[in-house]
């Protein structure tokens, strides 16, 4: 399929149009082999919150998602995506010794509100939870990258 909805936010290594680009495609290319409908990637700002840097969905119903989530901050800890991302903080403060590769931690969503597996489970009942029911996205992955050592 070829994705129809995208947002990209003119940040870090997305100014950069051959990397802008080939992110996109693995993005693409991912969605296109998964069960997923929506893929996201959310960068910490300087106040420590999650803002949403790029969105891409195949399907054209949900080009309302990433409007719906362009001005949302995440808190660490709030939602699926500050739930994984609290979970490696948390992770990395017991045992300073763990590099970032042994503790990049993944979490399942199911759109009941629980998170699945991994980052320690917990409830996920945030406004965005609450809109993916709406648009009918029913799963959810989450995982954090690092780049250079930092996430």
């Amino acid at each position: 399929p070829v994705s129809v909805t995208t947002y990209t936010k003119k940040i870090a290594f997305l100014r950069d149009d051959s990397k802008r680009i080939r992110f996109q495609e693995f993005v693409d290319g991912f969605l296109g082999m998964s069960i997923f409908q929506v893929a996201e990637c959310w960068l910490p700002g300087k106040n420590g919150k999650l803002h949403l840097a790029f969105c891409l969905a195949h399907d054209p119903e949900l080009h309302i998602w990433h409007t719906l989530n362009v001005k949302h901050r995440v808190n660490p800890g709030e939602g699926l995506v500050g739930t994984v991302l609290q979970t490696v903080i948390q992770q990395r403060q017991e045992d300073a010794s763990n590099s970032l590769s042994k503790m990049l931690s993944a979490a399942v969503w199911d759109n009941s509100g629980k998170i699945l597996s991994g980052s320690r489970g917990g409830d996920v009942t945030d406004t965005r939870a609450s809109s993916a029911r709406i648009l009918g996205i029913n799963a959810a992955f989450a995982v954090p990258l690092a780049c250079n050592g930092v996430l």
